[in-house]
Order: C-alpha cells, then sequence, then structure tokens
C-alpha cells in the first residue's frame, strides 16, 4: 500500500500540471478571441484619425507642387498592395469570403473611388475645409446606415451629437464658401460624396467581420489591379519625373500609415465600438487638421471655425460616448439614455 502512494501522487501532479496548462492554453485562446476593449477602441479611433488629419495637410501640399491625385493614388495602393501581398494570398484574394454587395462596398468605401474623390477634392479645395466637410458628414451618414443596415439604435445622446457634428460642419465651413467663383464647390461635392462611400465602408467592415488588416489587403489588392494599368497607360503618370527622394515621403504616408496601418487601427476601434459609435471620431479630424495647419502651413483658424470645432468635439462626445462610461467609470445612465 505504501508503494502505491508516491505512483498516485505522482500521477495526480502530472494530472494537475496537464489540467493547468490546459487552462493556461485556453486562457491564451480565449484572449485572441476576445474583442479588443471600449478604452482600447477609443485609442484605435484617435490614432487613426491622427493619421488622416495628418493626410489632409500632406496631401493638399503635394497636389500643389509637383504631383497629381492621380500618382498619389497610384502610391496609395501600389505600395500598400505589396505591402500586403502576404495577407492577399492567405485570404485568397479575397475571393468567397464577403458577397458582391459586401465586398463593392469596401473597395468603393476606401478603394479607388473614395480615394480619387477625396483626393481631387484636396486639389479643388482646401485641406480645411476637406477635413471638415468628409470627417463631419461621415458620422452623421454612418449612423444613417447601421440604423437601415445593421439595426444599430441610436440613443438620444447619439442623435443630439450629431446634430452638433452636423452644425460644427457647417460653421467651419462657412455658409459663404459655398457661393465663391473658385470651383471650391466642386471640391465641396466630393468630399460630401466621399463621406457617404466611407460610410459604406465602416457598415460592410462591420458585418464582413474582416478585421482591419483583412479588410485593407483585400481593398489595396483589387484597386491596384484595377487602377495601376490604367494609371500606366493612360493617366500621363508624373511620378518618373521628380526626384526619388520627393517620392518618399509621400508613399510612406500614403501607401503606409494611410492605407495600411490607419485602416487597420480603424477596423479594430470598429469591433470594439460598433459602426455607429467609432465613425463620429472621424470629426474630430478637423480641430487635428487645424492644429497641425496652425503649426506647418501658418494657417489660423477663425473665430467661425473654433466655434465649428468646439461643436463638433462635443458632438463627437455625446455621439460617441454612450458605452465609454461604463468601460471607464462603471456603469453610468447615459449608455441608457
Amino acid at each position: 500500500m505504501q508503494e502505491c502512494k508516491p505512483a498516485i501522487s505522482e500521477d495526480v501532479a502530472t494530472s494537475s500540471e496537464d489540467d493547468e496548462n490546459a487552462a493556461v492554453s485556453k486562457g491564451m485562446d480565449d484572449a485572441r478571441r476576445t474583442p479588443p476593449s471600449r478604452v482600447q477602441g477609443v485609442a484605435f479611433a484617435l490614432f487613426a484619425i491622427s493619421i488622416w488629419s495628418g493626410w489632409y495637410v500632406s496631401t493638399r501640399f503635394d497636389v500643389t507642387s509637383n504631383l497629381t491625385a492621380y500618382d498619389l493614388v497610384a502610391l496609395r495602393f501600389g505600395v500598400s498592395a505589396l505591402i500586403l501581398l502576404p495577407v492577399v494570398i492567405r485570404l485568397r484574394c479575397g475571393i468567397g469570403l464577403v458577397g458582391w454587395p459586401i465586398g463593392l462596398a469596401l473597395f468603393a468605401g476606401s478603394g479607388v473611388p473614395y480615394s480619387m474623390l477625396s483626393t481631387s477634392g484636396v486639389a479643388f479645395a482646401p485641406a480645411a475645409q476637406g477635413a471638415a466637410l468628409t470627417p463631419g458628414m461621415m458620422p452623421v451618414a454612418t449612423a444613417l446606415l447601421s440604423l437601415a443596415i445593421l439595426k444599430e439604435r441610436l440613443s438620444h445622446l447619439q442623435i443630439w451629437g450629431l446634430t452638433l457634428v452636423l452644425g460644427g460642419v457647417i460653421l467651419i465651413t462657412g455658409l459663404s464658401s459655398f457661393h465663391d467663383y473658385h470651383r471650391e464647390w466642386i471640391g465641396h461635392i466630393f468630399f460630401i460624396t466621399g463621406a457617404f462611400l466611407f460610410a459604406g465602408y465602416t457598415v460592410a467592415l462591420r458585418a464582413s467581420r474582416l478585421s482591419g488588416f483583412e479588410a485593407a489587403a483585400i481593398v489595396a489588392f483589387w484597386s491596384a489591379a484595377v487602377y495601376l494599368p490604367v494609371y500606366f497607360t493612360s493617366l500621363h503618370p508624373h511620378i518618373f519625373e521628380v526626384k526619388l527622394t520627393s517620392l518618399l515621403f509621400p508613399a510612406f504616408y500614403q501607401g503606409v500609415l494611410t492605407n495600411v496601418v490607419s485602416l487597420a487601427a480603424y477596423g479594430r476601434a470598429v469591433s470594439a465600438l460598433g459602426a455607429s459609435r467609432a465613425s463620429p471620431f472621424a470629426a474630430l479630424i478637423p480641430a487635428v487638421t487645424s492644429i497641425l495647419g496652425i503649426g506647418l502651413l501658418g494657417e489660423w483658424p477663425t473665430a467661425a471655425d473654433w466655434a465649428g470645432i468646439g461643436c463638433v468635439s462635443f458632438g463627437v462626445y455625446l455621439a460617441a460616448a454612450g458605452p465609454l462610461p461604463s468601460a471607464l467609470f462603471g456603469k453610468s445612465r447615459l449608455a441608457k439614455c
């Protein structure tokens, strides 16, 4: 009997160790499957909009100097498609992963159509107006699409927040700018149309259940496959006429930061917060862009601009803070208003 006890104890210890290892393994698997928290979602959203804010300033500089909108779109998708090629191969180019409606919405909302509209818009109108119109209209359009397609309910605070965002957009842009004779109205149309396209991307991304990297890879691949042949044969590329050093920063910002890093971060934000609560963070872009414009371009916003920035910022808080107080401070009435 005494000789059997060590053997039994050893078996029990081995079994206990195996159970512990299995529990640790299960915990790691669960952690991988756990979606990002709402606090992380806020951080990802803010990181993405900081990149997008810088995009307006850098793109405005590029299209008014030595590159065209066609060149920047080619750099954007050529570089990002190359970087994300391993992901595209693993996903088999996205064939069979999503249906055609969702695939087309992803392509139009962050691929060539959206990029051409937003880049060309900056060529017609100042960067500050683009930073106000596109991100400002985006949460309104996304909320409508989320309500109609995803059946996501909007709280009273979200509705008030989106109303403030819209009012802030009007203040920042200025009603008088719609009556000029310098073709800025063309840029305004491009910006607003792009906002609705990206709203469709936001909703489609949520419905597709793709990660940010997966969606970015698929869109970049198909955009490059469709656009680059047309660009090199018919759109008179200028990238061969400028110095290589002049292409390095635009290629990095357009192809890496904008089309890979920012979309991946935004995808994590959508996963954590939901489409209707992630998109309002984009309305902070006018404020961030204005600050960048002060530092980099020496452009100071007017009093109306500052008032609009305040409306937009507070509107973003109301529209997106519904789930946040419960994550940061425990249960709150704001989440159920």
